[in-house]
C-alpha cells in the first residue's frame, strides 16, 4: 500500500488490491467516502497518494513507513499489546469474515491464501462458525428454559392438583 497509485481505482468502486501469480488481477470494493478521499488526497500530493520515493527498493520503502508508524503508535500508546503494521493486514479479512454470505473462499482469494490459511488464522471470525455456535448454543439455551420451565410448572401443578397432574404429564 506505500506505493498505492490512484490508477489502482476503477469507476465501478473496485480496487486492484493485488496480482496473482498467473498474472490476474484481483479487486475489492472500496466504500464512495473513502474513494473520494483516495482522489482528493491524489489532486493533493500526485498519483502516489502516500507520497513519491527516492528508491525503489521495497525493502526501504517499508521500512520507512513501518519507522513512522512506530513513532505514531508510541504518540497513542501505551498499548496493552505492541502494535505492528501487520495487524492491518488481520482487520481486512476480519472485517469481511463477520459479513454474511461472505465465504472463507473469497477472503482467501483477496488475501492470496489458501482456505486452509485463513480458518486457521481466522477460525473465530467465520460467520458460517459464529453462526453454528452461537445458533447451537441459543437452541440448547431455549431447549433447557423450556425444560426447565415445564419441570416447575409439573410442580407448582402436582402441588395443587396431584391426581391431574400426575395423568396429563
Amino acid at each position: 500500500m506505500t506505493t498505492f497509485h490512484i490508477d489502482r481505482l476503477r469507476n465501478n468502486g473496485e480496487c486492484h488490491i493485488r496480482t496473482t501469480k498467473s498474472g490476474r488481477k484481483v479487486y475489492t470494493w472500496i466504500p464512495e467516502g473513502v474513494r473520494k478521499r483516495i482522489h482528493e488526497r491524489a489532486e493533493r500530493v500526485g498519483p502516489l497518494i502516500f507520497g513519491a520515493h527516492s528508491t525503489t527498493d521495497m525493502n526501504v520503502i517499508t521500512d520507512i513507513w513501518r519507522r513512522k508508524l512506530n513513532g505514531l503508535w508510541a504518540l497513542c500508546g501505551p498499548w496493552p499489546e505492541k502494535p505492528t503494521a501487520h495487524r492491518f493486514r488481520h482487520t481486512f479479512p476480519r472485517i469481511l469474515l463477520q459479513r454474511p454470505n461472505v465465504t472463507v473462499r473469497d477472503v482467501a482469494e483477496l488475501l492470496g491464501n489458501t482456505e486452509e490459511m485463513v480458518r486457521k488464522h481466522y477460525a473465530a471470525w467465520v460467520s458460517e462458525r459464529q453462526e453454528r455456535l452461537t445458533g447451537g448454543s441459543e437452541r440448547s439455551v431455549h431447549r433447557q428454559a423450556k425444560t426447565e420451565g415445564r419441570r416447575d410448572l409439573e410442580l407448582s401443578l402436582s402441588a395443587r392438583f396431584p391426581d391431574a397432574v400426575s395423568q396429563s404429564f
